[in-house]
């Protein structure tokens, strides 16, 4: 029986207790120290109260195999395991992990460290557990199409909005690669059912369930569907005495030019209309409060809340109202919107790529209702989960000073021959290509043995071009991989802002002087 000394804080020790559960063959302690914050503690300090402790109960702190005590305590913990006679490592930093870390102890002992706490070897731990979480145990209250959905939240479906333009088999093919169905957005600005039709069974290709927004009534009945969406008032009395196919029902009545801001405008109207499609026999009903762009954001999360109160329905909301309308960034925005939404037990969230800046974004709401989804099961915060939105922007930068033995200089620029081969570089989708003049070359692949092959087929021979080309190489992944412009000889647009700021203040600083 291998014996472990767990050491955290008084206030802590019955939460920690409750939340370990020791494999077979190991037994856990939890000693609770008279402190408020172990991790505030250093070496010596922590000592002094370990030795306290082990006297206040008769403990021989020998008699364990090794101490854990949190991997926010500052500073390196051999001399402290020397002085105890037992070795002392750091372990994880948040209680979601310490659970996780001692469920699994006997694979993780080998990377205990006395200087580095337990992060990196729980990585493929969290996304197994988080993996296991994911098979959620719900009951369903509607189906649509092959879609099971819950009263509330968890689980939360994403509805992948694709609009009937040129790229929509392209669309089809990267939203089936993430989403659960897939809504076609009509572009119609004169109906055109025939299309319509025509696409919706293109979708059957790629989705096992298919919905289809339109503005025009035709459209809607044309497409043999299973959801449709936007059914406000208007629209409600072009359809009875439908068992089958769902609905996704709106505030608002277009006919009359009546769109409701406020929240208390958006519920009232929504159970409305909600009332009037059961009269005409309209059985299966998602209500979608609609988010509005901002100004109207607030009114429209309040009356999410308010409708997951009052309306006994599935949950629909959309997020490209305010994504699509605002110049941030999608993957934060999408993230805090789609958290909301589960917080809320929207059972469907549906999000479209319309614009470059969105790029993505199906894949980041897949992501963020998956993290939401399981924070919410565990009531807990969707952090330290294995899975994560962080694209540009990191929990923590690893900082490496390696030792240097040597004299300084300073970068400075220098002149070197030119060579007669031209290289093009481009980015083409996700693909970085080069093309090789005068030897009419086009090389494509990964950019580090494109770069490899100008050499290695001797179509590159001065070192400078070769660093040059390998600058622009890495600059040209980088673009492919976050989706951004690359030109080749141009910086990529990476300006923070604080830049941005910067920029603004100096116009002012001229207005001002002028």
């Amino acid at each position: 029986m291998r014996k472990i000394l767990l050491v955290t804080s008084r206030k802590l020790e019955e939460a920690v207790k409750e939340a370990l559960e020791p494999p077979e063959g190991y037994q856990v302690e939890v000693w609770g120290l008279p402190v408020d914050v172990v991790a505030l503690l250093r070496p010596k300090s922590l000592l002094e109260l370990i030795k306290s402790e082990a006297a206040r109960r008769g403990t021989d702190v020998k008699s364990f195999d090794y101490i854990i005590v949190s991997g926010m305590v500052p500073g390196d913990m051999r001399e402290l395991g020397e002085a105890l006679g037992v070795p002392v490592y750091k372990g994880t930093k948040t209680l979601a992990d310490l659970k996780t870390m001692i469920s699994n102890i006997s694979e993780l002992e080998s990377a205990l460290s006395p200087v580095e706490p337990l992060e990196e070897a729980l990585e493929e731990l969290r996304l197994i557990e988080i993996a296991k979480e994911l098979d959620f145990e719900y009951e369903e209250v509607l189906s649509v199409g092959s879609l099971k959905l819950p009263l509330r939240a968890p689980p939360s479906f994403l509805a992948a909005e694709v609009l009937d333009n040129e790229s929509l088999e392209e669309q089809l093919h990267r939203a089936s690669e993430v989403a659960d169905m897939v809504i076609i957005g009509s572009t119609s600005t004169t109906a055109d059912p025939s299309k319509i039709a025509r696409l919706v069974k293109l979708a059957y290709r790629y989705f096992d369930t298919v919905g289809i927004d339109s503005m025009f009534v035709s459209e809607l009945k044309a497409a043999d569907a299973d959801l449709y969406m936007s059914l406000e008032r208007s629209k409600i009395d072009h359809f009875k005495n439908e068992k089958e196919k769902a609905f996704v029902v709106t505030p608002g009545d277009l006919g009359r030019g009546h769109w409701p801001t406020s929240a208390e405008e958006k519920v009232s109207s929504l159970l409305t209309n909600i009332n009037e499609a059961e009269k005409r026999g309209i059985e299966k009903l998602i209500a979608d409060p609609v988010l509005s762009p901002f100004p109207y954001a607030l009114e429209s999360i309040v009356a999410l809340r308010e409708t997951s109160k009052k309306i006994k329905k599935p949950l629909m909301f959309g997020l490209s109202n305010f994504v699509e309308l605002a110049d941030f960034d999608s993957p934060g925005q999408v993230g805090a919107l789609a958290s909301l939404a589960v917080e809320a037990g929207a059972s469907l969230v549906m999000v479209t790529e319309h614009s470059d800046k969105c790029r993505g974004a199906w894949a980041e709401a897949k992501v963020s209702l998956l993290m939401a989804s399981v924070a919410k099961k565990r009531r807990t915060h969707p952090k330290d989960l294995g899975l994560d939105l962080l694209i540009l922007k990191e929990k923590k930068i690893r900082r490496e000073r390696p030792e240097v033995d040597g004299y300084k200089l300073e970068a400075k620029d220098y002149n070197f021959p030119l060579e007669k081969t031209i290289v093009r570089i481009w980015v083409d989708g996700k693909a970085v290509k080069a093309y090789v003049r005068p030897h009419g070359a086009l090389i494509e692949g990964d950019p580090y043995l494109i770069g490899k092959t100008l050499i290695g087929e001797g179509f590159v021979k001065e070192p400078s071009h070769a660093l040059y080309l390998g600058w622009e190489l890495h600059k040209a992944h980088l673009a492919a991989k976050l989706g951004k412009s690359y030109v080749q000889e141009e910086p990529l647009s990476f300006e923070t802002p604080r830049e941005k700021l910067e920029k603004l203040n100096s116009v002012r600083r001229e207005r001002e002087q002028a």
